[in-house]
């Protein structure tokens, strides 16, 4: 029953970043396909940039960067906790033998191996969120 409760943090954060990664992923995408559809739909019937003023302030200026929100920055989070993991790394060899040394040295190779998806997720979203010049 310990091991449950202990492993309980753990757990929350790891169904917490993969709830926020795939809703960034999940934003990125719907952008994309509605962006796809609107294009389409004006292919099929021009005569609604006419009619709808916004449409062409939407693709106006192509070159203008996008810059997608997201409540949290992936890339600062991830680098953060590979340094954290090796923090925790480094203080386990200065300790050397015991409880303490193992749980930060097991500690820290779970945050680095964390951070550094969380760095891999936040960069390839960056690579989704740019625009594309065609």
């Amino acid at each position: 029953m310990r091991e449950i409760l202990m492993s309980l943090p753990l757990l929350f954060v790891v169904v917490t970043a993969f709830y926020m990664a795939f809703r960034a992923i999940g934003r990125v995408w719907i952008n994309y396909r509605v962006r796809l559809a609107l294009l389409e739909r004006l292919e099929n019937s021009p005569d609604l940039v006419d009619e709808v003023p916004q449409i062409r302030e939407l693709f106006d200026d192509e070159n203008k960067e996008v810059i997608e929100r997201y409540p949290v920055d992936f890339v600062f989070t991830g680098v953060f906790l590979v340094i954290m993991g090796l923090i925790c790394v480094i203080f386990d060899f200065l300790l050397g033998t015991g409880q303490v040394a193992v749980g930060a040295y097991w500690g820290g190779v779970i945050c680095s191996g964390l951070g550094f998806v969380i760095t891999l997720l936040g960069l390839f979203l960056r690579f989704l969120s740019r625009p594309v010049n065609i």
